[in-house]
């Protein structure tokens, strides 16, 4: 359960470098028409592992997302490929690699909404983005994708905002 997330992960975070984090969440919003407002929640994190290879290892850490997901706090991850020119720094174009989480998450609005969450290592950085969003309009099986919007939100949204801030702190490393 949460308590026993809680103490791994205290405990994981410092046997990893983990030196902060910043984290902007909008508030929810539930439209009149869901085609109006499919994306229901946006959340933007930036975490600090101190090493260019820390980040990495922590996204793709399986013991980590399989306590993750034993916990509840959501029901399956996968990786996926994130396409875009902008992680060129740290990426091998025109994908790199970062790993989705999901759950069904029936408390928002009329309880269609699925939560995804994306996590992407950039050098020292891992940035994570939250969407909730409405399932009949976006999904694993429509077009776009949730793997999509996912993918734009990193980059429009966070990537691009912050990118000469990531480039700075990763060279003070080299």
């Amino acid at each position: 359960g949460g308590d026993d997330l809680g103490d791994f992960m205290r405990g994981y975070l410092a046997d990893n470098g983990f030196q902060g984090t910043a984290t902007l969440v909008l508030d929810a919003a539930c439209p009149a028409l869901p085609e109006d407002l499919p994306i229901w929640l946006i959340g933007l994190q930036i975490g600090d592992y101190g090493s260019l290879d820390g980040a990495e290892a922590v996204v793709f850490d399986d013991e980590r997302a399989d306590m993750i997901v034993e916990s509840g706090v959501f029901s399956a991850y996968r990786d996926v490929p994130v396409p875009s020119d902008a992680f060129q720094p740290f990426g091998d174009p025109p994908a790199v690699t970062g790993r989705v989480f999901q759950i069904a998450d029936e408390s928002f609005c009329d309880g269609t909404g699925v939560y995804y969450r994306l996590e992407l290592p950039q050098g020292r950085y891992v940035l994570a983005v939250d969407l909730v969003l409405d399932s009949r309009l976006i999904s694993d099986a429509t077009s776009p994708t949730a793997d999509e919007y996912l993918a734009f939100v990193m980059e429009d949204l966070l990537y691009l905002s912050v990118s000469g801030v990531l480039d700075r702190g990763n060279a003070a490393l080299q």
